[in-house]
């Protein structure tokens, strides 16, 4: 048997640890194989699936409407496994584009808070990398917008930390964004 620091990877959970999946689209799928290969350890999966475009569109890069994908997640589901999927995006210009434009920041929202409710998932992640700090009021009221739209679903954010020490002009915005952030 096939074990990971000790944990027996052929049982079920072990109610005193949590086991997350983070499967990403490059490896050739061994993620994939991994995950079904022992899909009962897993308490959460997050399929980094989603790419949001240039031009502000959600783009499904793992194509996590496929008929393999579509078991994988019906058997997550049967094992009631938390499934919340990342949506990515590291166009810097083009997130200031979408952020700072009112329509395009809440077509945005709705775009995932649909995906969300189509691929009947359980939240969204969301990784936006290399945002401009000018951005970041912006991308509260996004957040605060998305949160209400996903209807009590989970709502997860993944954020570049950004030391004080990198950007020492920036210390005292950087620690009010941060703090208003976690209260989003």
């Amino acid at each position: 048997t096939e074990k990971i620091q000790d944990i027996n990877l052929h049982t079920k959970r072990n109610e005193n640890l949590t086991i997350g999946g983070w499967l990403v689209r490059w490896g050739g799928g061994k993620g994939l194989i991994d995950i079904v290969n022992h899909i009962k350890v897993f308490d959460t999966l997050s399929p980094f699936s989603y790419e949001v475009t240039h031009s502000g569109n959600v783009s499904d890069v793992l194509k996590l409407t496929t008929p393999q994908w579509k078991n994988v997640l019906s058997e997550a589901k049967k094992n009631k496994i938390t499934i919340i999927p990342s949506f990515l995006w590291m166009d810097t210009g083009a997130m200031t584009t979408v952020l700072q434009n009112e329509t395009k920041r809440i077509s945005l929202s709705k775009q995932i808070a649909n995906t969300v409710t189509t691929m009947n998932v359980d939240g969204a992640d969301i990784d936006f990398e290399w945002m401009n700090n000018s951005d970041h009021p912006a991308f509260l009221i996004f957040l605060k917008d998305l949160k209400t739209r996903l209807e009590g679903k989970t709502l997860t954010c993944s954020i570049e930390a950004k030391l004080p020490s990198t950007y020492p002009d920036e210390k005292q915005s950087l620690d009010a964004y941060y703090k208003e952030l976690g209260s989003t």
